[in-house]
């Protein structure tokens, strides 16, 4: 590790590392993006090529997530009251994932219940059940 450490810093030093370097260092979580890109000039165009390096794709989830309740709903129709005020919550989940968590990747257990936890001191817990089984579906479709 401490070689490694090192590697890392000489290359920060240098301004110079492979992509598959650089991409092991965000991945043990030596680095983060930004650092990344910071650190590494042009090195953010490479990863904005990469599908893997680059940050989640909340607006897919969402999408997913849409037609997902769409599908799943009695009446199927994206105008109704009802899905419009399902779509404003899982938009509210998805703002703070991406705030939290501009990739996903790292999401942890811990930090469903530090969301939980900031949910519990807000709302009722009925609106908590309902923030969380958001959260719930939006994961299973950024897992698809």
């Amino acid at each position: 590790m401490c070689t490694r450490l090192a590697d890392l810093e000489q290359a920060t030093r240098d301004q110079i590392a492979s992509n598959a370097q650089i991409k092991r260092w965000i991945g043990d979580g030596y680095l983060s993006l930004d650092q990344a890109a910071a650190a590494f000039p042009g090195w953010a165009d490479t990863a904005a090529r990469d599908p893997g390096m680059s940050g989640t794709d909340y607006r897919a989830i969402l999408d997913a997530y849409e037609n997902y309740a769409l599908v799943h709903s009695k009446a199927h129709d994206p105008h109704r009251k009802t899905h419009l005020n399902n779509m404003a919550m899982a938009r509210q989940v998805v703002e703070w994932l991406r705030t939290h968590f501009p990739d996903l990747r790292p999401f942890k257990v811990k930090d469903c219940e530090r969301y939980l936890a900031d949910l519990q001191e807000r709302y009722s817990p009925w609106s908590v059940h309902h923030y969380l089984t958001k959260l719930r579906v939006l994961l299973d479709q950024a897992v698809e």
